[in-house]
């Protein structure tokens, strides 16, 4: 076996773990969202609401709280799916050498995660507050943080639409005490 046969059995080695990195991420994903639907199934409709409504019309259900909790993964992949990647319009970089980049494995950068949190939260309160509200979110909130996130120094800056770089730290800390060698941690 030459030198050139085996760094190509490397190549496909790491490959095939990478594909089976994603297919883990999915299928654990794909649990999550399923839980959360077998808890929604288990839960009764609330039985106030259903007695006062007019029997002519459908109720509405009441809009969701804004989460303050951790992020939940189930929840947050498909309201970046509707109200992120399916609805906003940006012109993005396929080379890697624009000024908007995307990720389409987002959910494996923490900070887009915190973000997009944090807009789902913001966009609930002002979606049930009326048409101002909504437009301060775009303008306040959406605007600001997609921004960060698809900037050229953002954190999916090594990312393009068809390729996902992991995320690598750039601040440090040093600890007091500690042997720092000033370098990022990957």
């Amino acid at each position: 076996m030459t030198t050139n046969d085996i760094a190509d059995l490397r190549a496909a080695l790491a490959t095939m773990q990478d594909q089976l990195a994603r297919v883990s991420e999915s299928t654990t994903l794909h649990a999550q969202a399923l839980d959360s639907l077998e808890r929604l199934a288990d839960t009764p409709p609330p039985t106030d609401a259903v007695d006062q409504a007019d029997p002519d019309t459908t109720p509405e259900p009441p809009a969701p709280a804004a989460e303050s909790g951790p992020p939940d993964l189930a929840v947050l992949i498909p309201w970046v799916q509707a109200n992120v990647s399916g609805w906003c319009e940006r012109k993005l970089s396929n080379s890697g050498q624009g000024d908007v980049r995307w990720c389409t494995r987002w959910y494996a950068h923490p900070e887009a995660i915190t973000r997009f949190w944090v807009l789902r939260s913001v966009q609930i309160a002002a979606a049930s507050e009326g048409p101002e509200a909504v437009s301060a979110y775009l303008r306040d909130h959406f605007d600001h943080h997609l921004g960060v996130l698809i900037a050229p120094t953002g954190p999916f800056n090594r990312c393009t639409a068809d390729l996902h770089e992991p995320h690598r730290r750039y601040l440090t800390t040093e600890v007091p005490g500690s042997a720092y060698s000033g370098q990022p941690q990957q």
